[in-house]
């Protein structure tokens, strides 16, 4: 919002170009979500993960990069679609993993984490940009992000050919029990 919205920001937009940067961002998420499918199945589950994740981490820099309108609202398309796709298969693949009689408790916990560090993510993103501007808040936040997906390829390498809901996966899972 700082780096976009304002006179004073890197991009300049108004108030209302910055509703229509969200518009921009849901439209994409329309197309995203039915491409997650057609992806999963060119690419398999872990790759269009992986693959989403780290497409969604380097677009975080371009409005770094292009500081334009001209590049934020088609950046927010990408996120839209990219963003949309990956998570109709992350609840998928939840769906599918966790037994019936969890899920609900999984899925609470889920949102618990990842909505409840919002709040905290912002207020630390505050604390950084007071003391070192918004571009090392953006450079940042894609550095966390590149680690998180390296870190999960790593992890996660000799998988990559390997459904994440395969019938050896399930029942290793539940063999683990």
């Amino acid at each position: 919002m700082l780096w976009a919205v304002g006179e004073k920001s890197a991009i300049g937009l108004e108030p209302a170009q910055y509703g229509l940067m969200t518009t921009a961002l849901a439209a994409g998420a329309i197309p995203g979500s039915l491409l997650s499918e057609w992806a999963t199945r060119l690419f398999g589950e872990l790759r269009t993960l992986l693959g989403g994740w780290l497409a969604s981490s380097l677009l975080l820099l371009v409005p770094l990069l292009v500081p334009s309108p001209w590049t934020l609202h088609p950046t927010a398309v990408l996120w839209g679609v990219v963003g949309a796709a990956v998570n109709v298969l992350v609840i998928s693949t939840r769906q599918r993993l966790i037994p019936v009689e969890l899920l609900g408790r999984v899925n609470s916990a889920y949102r618990l984490i990842g909505m409840g560090a919002m709040p905290l993510g912002a207020a630390l993103g505050g604390v950084v940009a007071e003391f070192t501007g918004v571009p090392a808040v953006l450079t940042g936040a894609t550095g966390v992000c590149l680690v998180a997906v390296g870190l999960l390829w790593r992890a996660l390498s000799g998988r990559n050919s390997t459904p994440l809901t395969s019938t050896a996966t399930l029942s290793g899972i539940s063999g683990s029990r």
